[in-house]
């Protein structure tokens, strides 16, 4: 008799998991490396190859009137058939618009609209009384006029210069201030040397409430052959969002609503016209010198977007050898016990696997509640992202500008999600 995993096995079932299992299990061990994608006429990138393709077959038409935005309508139509349980046209959006000609950042908070007949269509039409019939069937308390006022709302996106580089975000009700925060706390240590000993959380800290935080969510990006950029995610919260499908209509509701308390002390309590607190994140930089584009880049993951996107920026900055998409750069997560189905609510740093043991001992020596290799699909804690750059502005001792090879993009896809990055 023997163990395998904590499970008591018989000798045939041992000899089966030594000589049949064994060798399956070690290729599909997570070790993956994907080259950077290098093109000069326009670049998308995205987790599904199909939604990849038909964003690039906008942003390279401009004389058609395709450009980064009309990439960024296509991907999100595909992504819909592609990856319906993360997006669709029931889920939200938020996004980001780099124009080439103004160097200025725009920012949209909102859903998406792809109706044949228009905003109008959709939420005051068939569609409309159909999602609100399908709520209140389920004792939900949406009503036509909620629909019918909804706006989408043209928000100036925020920003911090971090060693020269202008990270964008957009404001709340999204967590993308979270990050720029991290940011600027980080301008003033040494991140190359001491990087996490300065993220030591304080246990006595007043913690938020990660339960029911949603991973599924889509995040695109394009850039097209005038130099315009689009940063964009959409989102359905949960798998499938509320798993409410209109009749008649195809696509679920999603389910972002959740993050609205029910407590009428709460601030931001359930309520008509509110919106409710949620993770999405994605985002732009720009050079502080000269207001060029440097890259459009973005995470999904939950509740460990804001980390993930500095820790994604970090590796840039500060390991060019890595340079964009070559290789999967290991990631670590401080968050509640309670992600780890306990309620005791201390925090554990999650490293996943891949970060060596020594590094992990250091940690607990440094004091952090180390919980390592974290593997597998539990991975799936660490999210996943795109990005495009333009020129290698990453690997330059000077200032943070693109002038030498500005038309040069450089792309890559998160090797945790089956995507891609193309481009002519």
């Amino acid at each position: 008799m023997c163990h395998y995993g904590g499970i008591q096995l018989t000798e045939h079932s041992s000899y089966l998991v030594r000589h049949r299992w064994m060798p399956w299990i070690e290729m599909l061990r997570f070790s993956s490396r994907r080259s950077p994608v290098v093109r000069t006429r326009g670049c998308t990138a995205t987790s599904q190859p199909l939604a990849t393709d038909a964003g690039l077959s906008k942003v390279l038409y401009p004389e058609k009137g395709g450009n980064a935005a009309d990439a960024a309508v296509a991907m999100a139509a595909v992504l819909s058939l592609t990856e319906p349980f993360s997006t669709g046209l029931g889920g939200e959006c938020n996004c980001m618009f780099y124009d080439v000609m103004t160097k200025k950042v725009y920012g949209l908070n909102g859903s998406v609209e792809l109706a044949q007949s228009g905003k109008r269509g959709f939420y005051e039409g068939r569609s409309a009384r159909a999602i609100v019939d399908g709520i209140q069937q389920k004792g939900g308390v949406m009503h036509l006029d909620d629909l019918k006022e909804h706006t989408i709302t043209q928000v100036t996106p925020s920003f911090t210069d971090y060693k020269g580089l202008m990270a964008w975000e957009l404001p709340p009700n999204g967590k993308g201030f979270t990050a720029l925060m991290v940011l600027n706390i980080l301008e003033n240590f040494n991140i190359k040397d001491r990087l996490i000993s300065i993220l030591r959380r304080n246990s006595q800290g007043i913690h938020g409430n990660p339960c029911g935080a949603g991973g599924d969510t889509v995040y695109f990006t394009a850039v097209d052959t005038e130099g315009n950029a689009s940063s964009f995610t959409n989102s359905n919260d949960s798998d499938f969002g509320t798993g409410l499908v209109p009749e008649g209509c195809g696509f679920a509701l999603q389910n972002r609503g959740a993050n609205l308390p029910l407590s009428s002390e709460h601030p931001n309590c359930l309520a008509s016209g509110k919106r409710p607190y949620h993770t999405i994140i994605r985002a732009l930089a720009t050079s502080a010198a000269t207001g060029q584009l440097l890259c459009s880049f973005g995470v999904m993951g939950g509740f460990m977007q804001p980390q993930g996107l500095v820790q994604s920026l970090i590796h840039y900055l500060w390991h060019p050898a890595d340079s964009v998409g070559t290789r999967q750069v290991e990631k670590y997560l401080s968050e509640s016990d309670i992600y780890m189905g306990d309620n005791d609510r201390t925090w554990k740093l999650l490293l996943e696997e891949g970060i060596s043991q020594p590094a992990m001992q250091d940690l607990i020596t440094r004091g952090h509640n180390v919980h390592w290799p974290v593997s597998g699909h539990d991975r799936s804690l660490f999210g996943r992202g795109q990005i495009i750059t333009k020129g290698t502005w990453w690997n330059s001792q000077r200032a943070l500008i693109a002038q030498d090879n500005q038309a040069v993009l450089w792309a890559g896809s998160d090797p945790r999600a089956d995507g891609c990055a193309i481009g002519l």
